[in-house]
C-alpha cells in the first residue's frame, strides 16, 4: 500500500466523519425559543378593561329570611319544602299516590304545630282530604294531630291515576316578620294494606293481601313487588329574596319663587384605559398624558452555537480510530523501507 493510498483513505474518513457531525447537530426550526409571532406580540401583561367597568350605584343589602318555612315529611312519602312571606294565610299540603293494587286498610296520623297552624273541619272534610275514599273514612281532629282511618273489603281504587291520598289545608296564624318560623307537618302512615278483588265474590282476595306499612314500619319487599308512585306537594312559595336596595332619587331644585329648575344632564366622565397617580397628572398645555404602555419582557435568545457542529462522542471515536489506523499504517510502511533499504 503506497503513501498516497493511505493519505487518500484518511482524507475520506475525515470528510465522512465531519459530514456526520454536522447532520447530528442540526436543530429543527420549531425548537427555536423565539418565533416571529412571539417577537411581534405587544399585548400587555394585564388587561385594562377591568379598570373601566362602571361601578353599581345600587346598595346591596342582606337577604331577608322568609317569615315561614314549611317542611312536609313522611315515613312513606318523599319530603317537600316551601318558603312563604307574611302575606300567606293558608298552606296546602298534598301527598299523592298511585298503585297497581287497590287499597283495603288505611290509617295515618298527621302531626302539626298548633302555634303556627290551625285546622278547620269545614275546609278539611272527608271528601276533600281523600276524594277516592270519601265519606267512608273516620277522622279525628286533635289539637296538634289529625287521625284518619278507613277500611273496606270492596277496596279503594288508586290504580287508575295518581290522586290525592292526603290533602290538608292549614290556616296560618299571625306571624312576626322579624322572627322567622320553621315548622313541619309530619304524615306518619301507620297501616297501609293493599289487595286484589276475587273475580267470583268481587271482594278482597285474602290470599293476595299485601301490607306495605304495618305499625308504622315499612315493608320494602312488598313495596318493590308493585308499581308505586308517591309524591308530596306544598302550596307554591311566595317568598322573594331581596337582592338590592330601592333606588332613591334626589329632590328637585327650585328657585327663589318656587319654580322647578330643570336639571342639566351630567357630563359623562371620560373613561381611560389606565390609572393615574393623582388628578394633577396633566401637562402644562392641559392635555392628558398618553397612557403608559404595558411593559414587555425582552425577547429571550437561544445560546450561541458554533457554525458547524462537532458531532457527538461517537463521531469523535470514529475520527480517532481512523487517525490511529492511518498512523499505524504509515509507521509500518516506514519500518519496511528502512529494513529493505
Amino acid at each position: 500500500m503506497s503513501k498516497w493510498t493511505v493519505c487518500l483513505f484518511m482524507t475520506l474518513v475525515l470528510v465522512i466523519a465531519s459530514l456526520t457531525g454536522v447532520y447530528a447537530e442540526e436543530e429543527p426550526e420549531e425548537t427555536q425559543l423565539n418565533t416571529p409571532a412571539a417577537q411581534d406580540s405587544t399585548e400587555p401583561l394585564s388587561s385594562t378593561a377591568e379598570t373601566t367597568q362602571p361601578t353599581s350605584t345600587e346598595e346591596v343589602i342582606p337577604a331577608d329570611y322568609p317569615a315561614l318555612t314549611v317542611n312536609a315529611i313522611s315515613n312513606f312519602f318523599p319530603n317537600a319544602t316551601a318558603e312563604y312571606s307574611v302575606s300567606k294565610k293558608q298552606v296546602e299540603v298534598t301527598y299523592s299516590l298511585r298503585c297497581s293494587m287497590n287499597m283495603m286498610n288505611v290509617q295515618w296520623y298527621l302531626y302539626y304545630d298548633p302555634e303556627v297552624f290551625t285546622v278547620s273541619e269545614e275546609l278539611n272534610n272527608p271528601e276533600s282530604i281523600c276524594p277516592t275514599i270519601g265519606d267512608k273514612a273516620a277522622i279525628t281532629y286533635g289539637e296538634n294531630v289529625i287521625i284518619y282511618r278507613s277500611s273496606s273489603i270492596n277496596l279503594y281504587d288508586f290504580s287508575t291515576k295518581e290522586v290525592p291520598f292526603v290533602k290538608i289545608i292549614f290556616n296560618v296564624n299571625e306571624l312576626d316578620p322579624e322572627q322567622p318560623v320553621i315548622t313541619k307537618c309530619d304524615l306518619t302512615v301507620d297501616v297501609l294494606c293493599a289487595s286484589e278483588l276475587d273475580p267470583k265474590t268481587r271482594k278482597s282476595d285474602v290470599d293476595k293481601e299485601v301490607f306495605f306499612v304495618s305499625n308504622s314500619e315499612l315493608s320494602q319487599r312488598a313495596i318493590d313487588s308493585v308499581r308505586l308512585s308517591r309524591n308530596t306537594f306544598l302550596t307554591q312559595s311566595n317568598f322573594v329574596q331581596a337582592t338590592t336596595a330601592p333606588v332613591t332619587t334626589a329632590p328637585l331644585a327650585t328657585d327663589e319663587h318656587g319654580n322647578i329648575i330643570p336639571a342639566t344632564p351630567d357630563e359623562p366622565e371620560e373613561s381611560t384605559a389606565y390609572n393615574t397617580a393623582s388628578t394633577d397628572a396633566t401637562s402644562a398645555t392641559g392635555e392628558k398624558p398618553e397612557p403608559p404602555t404595558a411593559p414587555t419582557e425582552p425577547p429571550t435568545t437561544p445560546e450561541e452555537k458554533a457554525p458547524v457542529g462537532t458531532g457527538g462522542p461517537g463521531n469523535a471515536l470514529i475520527c480517532l480510530g481512523a487517525l490511529f489506523i492511518a498512523t499505524s499504517a504509515l509507521f509500518v510502511m516506514r519500518k519496511k523501507e528502512i529494513l529493505y533499504n
